[in-house]
C-alpha cells in the first residue's frame, strides 16, 4: 500500500511538474500574441455611444456599404475579415461588435430584436440608408432580425452557416459542445488548445488534417 502511495505521489508530482514547465515555455508566446492582438483590435476601431450603452465599430474601405455581423469567434475584426475573403471589389465595410464582445456594452437586456435596433442607430449616425448584409454564424438571428424589421434599409441578406432558429426546448448538446463552451471562459486556455490540438478542432468544423495539410497558404489563413 506505501508503494502505491509512492507512486501516486511521483506520478501527481511528476504531472504537475510537466504542467508548470510547459506553462512557463508558452506563456510568453501567449502574452505576446495577447498584446498584438490588442493593439491590433483597439487601434482599428471607434466607439459610438447608444441608449443600450457603448457600441463598437469600425469602417474600412469605400463604395457600396456592407454590414457585417460576426460570429461567436470574434468582434468587429471578424466582421472585416469575412469581408476581405468574400469580397472584391469597391465596398465600404460597416463592421460592428455585437452586445458585449469586445468593446461593446452588455445591456440588463439583450435580444436579437434590441440588436438590430443598435445596428439601425450605426448606420442612422454614418447617414447610411441601405445596406447589404453579410451575417455568419450566431450573427445570423441579428441579421435576419434588422432584414425583417427595416427592409426598407436592407438591399440584400446573405447568411453564411448562420444560426437560423432557436434550439429545440428538447435538444440536448454534444458533450464536446460543453468542453468547448469551458475552455472559451478563459483565454489562455483557448489560445492553448487551439495551438495544441488544432487538427481535432479543423475535424470538429469539418476540415479533415489531410485535406488541411494539401491547402495553400491562403486556404489555411481561412480555415
Amino acid at each position: 500500500m506505501v508503494k502505491v502511495k509512492k507512486i501516486t505521489l511521483y506520478t501527481l508530482t511528476g504531472f504537475t511538474a510537466l504542467v508548470l514547465i510547459t506553462l512557463l515555455i508558452v506563456f510568453p508566446s501567449y502574452q505576446k500574441q495577447m498584446h498584438e492582438a490588442k493593439d491590433r483590435i483597439t487601434s482599428e476601431s471607434l466607439l459610438l455611444e447608444t441608449k443600450f450603452g457603448d457600441m463598437e465599430y469600425a469602417i474600412s474601405g469605400r463604395g457600396k456599404p456592407v454590414l457585417l455581423i460576426h460570429g461567436a469567434g470574434g468582434g468587429f475584426d471578424q466582421g472585416l475579415w469575412l469581408g476581405r475573403i468574400c469580397l472584391d471589389g469597391d465596398y465600404q465595410f460597416i463592421a460592428p461588435s455585437k452586445f458585449g464582445y469586445l468593446g461593446s456594452h452588455t445591456p440588463e437586456e439583450y435580444s436579437a430584436t434590441l440588436q438590430a435596433e443598435q445596428y439601425r442607430i450605426l448606420l442612422d449616425y454614418l447617414g447610411v440608408e441601405k445596406v447589404s448584409i453579410i451575417g455568419v454564424s450566431a450573427g445570423g438571428p441579428s441579421s435576419m432580425q434588422f432584414a425583417h424589421d427595416f427592409p426598407e434599409r436592407v438591399e440584400k441578406l446573405i447568411l453564411l452557416s448562420a444560426v437560423s432558429m432557436p434550439p429545440h426546448p428538447d435538444d440536448k448538446d454534444p458533450f464536446f459542445v460543453h468542453i468547448i463552451q469551458t475552455i472559451q471562459k478563459s483565454d489562455f486556455a483557448y489560445w492553448f488548445f487551439t495551438k495544441a490540438f488544432k487538427s481535432q478542432i479543423l475535424s470538429l468544423i469539418g476540415i479533415p488534417a489531410g485535406d488541411y495539410k494539401q491547402f495553400t497558404p491562403e486556404q489555411k489563413e481561412l480555415a
